[in-house]
């Protein structure tokens, strides 16, 4: 029998395993609240989730040597029983303990002594998690740190051949998607604006001269107006030295950058 399991695999069967739990813990507390046992479940709430957790894994885990998530996936446990009475206490026992002596520490004249090292000892975890997933990104073993811990792995729950599948398309979706979304978070803290003067200021300015500007009687005449920005007749002209831009022109630009410069003749246009 193959023992090879994808990591796509293994990462969905724990988000199964988890969405799994949150539903049969949200059922059981919306059945205690219509029951108007709310008061019970806000008091006893770690409790009532530890047990939710042990049905879960006496059925389905310790029964089947597969969580709900495995067993969907068509994987399980390689591993004896044992094994996973130690994975449920890693699992569900240990952070319950966790969550309910933590409260009556506090309430302890020692608790300031312990305090960091307590804080020091839960970040020590999050950073083994981390080294761990990366861990398992290269070999392919142990998609949690408890499994690392009891070299817990997982095997294909039955014999079967893998077809060969060509990932390229969806490789190349992924890597579309991921570059949109690297796009949308970047291009709103780029300022274009003064991006684009920098490049005008460093010689990469192709915009042509604006035609000249003409003064009948004080007066601009409109035949001649164009803005120096889109090079279109100026829609309410603004008049600046010896360029003239439309008026959404040059407040758009000057809201955007505050050191805009003219594109034509690189005069800094007064506010």
């Amino acid at each position: 029998m193959s023992i090879y399991v994808s990591r796509v695999v293994q990462l969905d069967a724990l988000i199964l395993d988890t969405e799994f739990y949150s539903l049969i813990k949200n059922q059981v507390f919306n059945i205690l609240n219509k029951f108007q046992l709310g008061g019970i479940a806000q008091k006893y709430g770690p409790e009532i989730q530890l047990l939710a957790k042990f049905v879960i894994w006496r059925l389905s885990t310790y029964r089947k040597d597969a969580s709900i998530g495995q067993t969907l996936l068509g994987i399980k446990y390689f591993s004896d029983k044992s094994i996973l009475k130690y994975l449920f206490v890693f699992e569900s026992v240990i952070p319950y303990l966790y969550e309910r002596c933590v409260p009556l520490l506090r309430s302890q004249p020692f608790y300031p002594k312990i305090e960091k090292p307590l804080r020091y000892a839960e970040d020590a975890i999050k950073i083994c998690e981390i080294l761990n997933f990366l861990m398992f990104l290269m070999q392919n073993k142990y998609p949690s740190l408890v499994n690392r811990i009891l070299k817990v792995k997982m095997t294909p729950a039955f014999d079967r051949v893998n077809p060969v599948v060509g990932y390229s398309y969806q490789l190349r979706e992924m890597l579309w998607h991921q570059f949109a979304d690297f796009l949308i978070i970047v291009l709103p803290i780029v300022n274009i604006h003064r991006v684009k003067r920098y490049l005008r200021q460093w010689g990469f300015n192709s915009t042509t001269s604006s035609t000249p500007v003409s003064r009948n009687g004080g007066t601009l005449s409109h035949s001649v107006l164009k803005c120096c920005l889109c090079n279109e007749d100026a829609v309410i002209p603004q008049h600046f030295d010896s360029c003239v831009f439309c008026y959404y022109c040059l407040k758009a630009n000057k809201m955007a950058d505050p050191e805009f410069r003219c594109t034509s003749c690189i005069h800094a246009s007064k506010p």
